[in-house]
């Protein structure tokens, strides 16, 4: 294999990253997640917030998309029991919800998250915020 492929392949998968996503909406959770490894992520679901944070704990992603409007636990909630996990500090929590007043922003970064987006959100502003989360991660 010639030295610029092995350099390429070696850059790609140093942006490659685990995503989980977080979202009661087993449809929009879905498309997320193929979205998502279509960019190259490895990426795990997870329909049921109370099962997240015992998930994470395992697996370690590197940045997690969680709907905010959860049964059970809501994403405000969860987003700061994520933060609470000594291995969390450094995961990019982005907010992904219907929910885009100034109010709902505010919230979300109180709770410990780093992005808000609002659905349905743009893939390219989610393959934005996923090769800041490369960069951040390297």
């Amino acid at each position: 294999m010639a030295l610029g492929t092995m350099l390429h392949l070696q850059q790609a998968r140093a942006r490659l990253r685990r995503v989980l996503v977080v979202d009661d909406n087993r449809d929009a959770a879905d498309t997320l997640a193929l979205s998502l490894n279509l960019l190259g992520h490895e990426v795990r679901v997870s329909y049921d917030a109370t099962e997240v944070v015992g998930i994470a704990a395992v697996w370690r992603p590197h940045m997690m998309f969680l709907d905010v409007g959860m049964p059970k636990v809501n994403g405000f909630e969860l987003a700061r029991q994520i933060r609470a996990q000594d291995w969390a500090h450094d995961v990019m929590l982005v907010a992904l919800t219907g929910w885009g007043k100034d109010e709902d922003r505010r919230q979300s970064f109180e709770a410990g998250f780093d992005h808000h987006l609002v659905k349905p959100a743009e893939l390219s502003e989610i393959e934005r915020l996923c090769r800041i989360g490369a960069t951040a991660a390297a």
